[in-house]
């Protein structure tokens, strides 16, 4: 837990050292404001994929109580780039 904390710390800290480089464009501030809010909303879905997430608990007929993780779903892939499909041979036999 301290792990997830400390990189989310780093993530925030690090936000305004980009944003200051940015001023420098001719950007507007309600701009600034929105990429600073999709920064944060990242850093916020990043932690909380690393954040376990389980079942609600099952009392089994011995008293034993039984809680399950739920499986992670796998990060997205980029799709890979579309070759074109090579031309065919119009040669007769």
């Amino acid at each position: 837990m301290k792990s997830i904390a400390a990189l989310f710390l780093a993530l925030t800290l690090a936000t305004p050292a980009v944003a200051q480089d940015r001023i420098l464009v001719d950007t507007s501030a309600g701009e600034q404001v929105d990429e600073a809010l999709e920064r944060v909303l990242g850093a916020l879905r990043y932690v909380m994929r690393a954040i376990p997430q389980y079942e609600l608990p099952e009392v089994l007929p011995n008293g034993d109580i039984l809680i399950r993780r739920i499986p992670q779903e796998p990060e997205p892939e980029a799709e890979p780039e579309k070759k074109p499909a090579p031309e065919a041979d119009h040669t007769q036999t």
